[in-house]
């Protein structure tokens, strides 16, 4: 990591950390949930994609009922989202997610800190049922509706 701390490397295949389930990681916990997180692709063409071309990298929830969840997709993917990484956030059912993305050149084996937020708490005229705010190496990128 940028610090030298340690950090674990998986294998892209079936590899992966489990968090025991807790409702602190809920959006509806308190309307506010922030995700942060270091990583560094190894690779920008995934062997093993779901979709039109991505990996979900991190979330809560299982396939086809998640709460929220990132993923980024391969550099050559079906919808032209050369590497974009994104998080969403999923109805209360787990089918449908609003979500916003960065699309950037990624460099293989350079450490990105992603963040992301969800806010149902403070709405707008803009956003008047909250929010995703998705920021790399802790500037913000992006915003966009939860509708």
């Amino acid at each position: 990591m940028p610090n030298n701390d340690t950090a674990s490397v998986f294998n892209g295949v079936n590899q992966y950390f489990t968090i025991d389930d807790n409702d602190d990681l809920e959006i509806v916990r308190t309307g506010i949930l922030t995700i942060e997180a270091w990583f560094r692709p190894d690779t920008l063409q995934f062997d093993y994609e779901e979709g039109s071309g991505y990996v979900w990298w991190m979330g809560k929830g299982a396939t086809n009922a998640q709460s929220w969840a990132a993923r980024m997709y391969s550099y050559n993917n079906t919808e032209g989202r050369f590497n974009r990484i994104s998080g969403y956030a999923f109805n209360l059912s787990g089918g449908l997610g609003a979500g916003s993305y960065f699309q950037d050149n990624v460099t293989i084996g350079q450490w990105i800190f992603y963040i992301l937020t969800i806010n149902t708490v403070n709405v707008s005229t803009t956003y008047p049922t909250g929010y995703t705010k998705i920021s790399k190496n802790a500037i913000e990128r992006d915003q966009d509706s939860l509708l």
